[in-house]
């Protein structure tokens, strides 16, 4: 929610519990720990991101499958296609991903991935109850 105050500053959420004028205040402790949050997200995300492609590669090597997934915030982890060669499993996400321009990572929100066929994901929608 944003809008105009009474000298015409802008107001912009800053955290979900309240508003304050965005010009006029320094950031709050709130503020900032969110901003901190936020930063090992991203720290944790590259790790992640380091592992996965560790072990596609190994993967790829051995001549194994693959399996293309979309992360969807509501939902979690969802299969779009399994038991894929590298290459087909490739063309798939280029394809979803207008060749790997949009899409493709956590602050995208939803985006794509290629796993090894044998990874199991946490955040599914049969797990999360969907």
């Amino acid at each position: 929610m944003t809008g105009s105050g009474p000298v015409g500053r802008r107001f912009e959420p800053c955290h979900p519990v309240h508003f304050r004028w965005r010009d006029t205040m320094e950031p709050t402790v709130i503020d900032k720990a969110m901003q901190g949050f936020a930063d090992s997200l991203k720290a944790l995300s590259g790790v992640m991101d380091a592992r996965r492609l560790r072990d596609l590669e190994a993967t790829r090597k051995a001549g194994g499958k693959f399996t293309v997934r979309l992360f969807d915030k509501f939902d979690g982890w969802i299969d779009v296609a399994r038991d894929l060669s590298w290459e087909d499993a490739l063309d798939r996400w280029n394809k979803e991903t207008e060749n790997g321009t949009r899409m493709t990572k956590y602050e995208d929100g939803d985006y794509w991935a290629i796993y090894p066929a044998d990874t199991r994901m946490v955040m599914t929608p049969e797990r999360l109850g969907r």
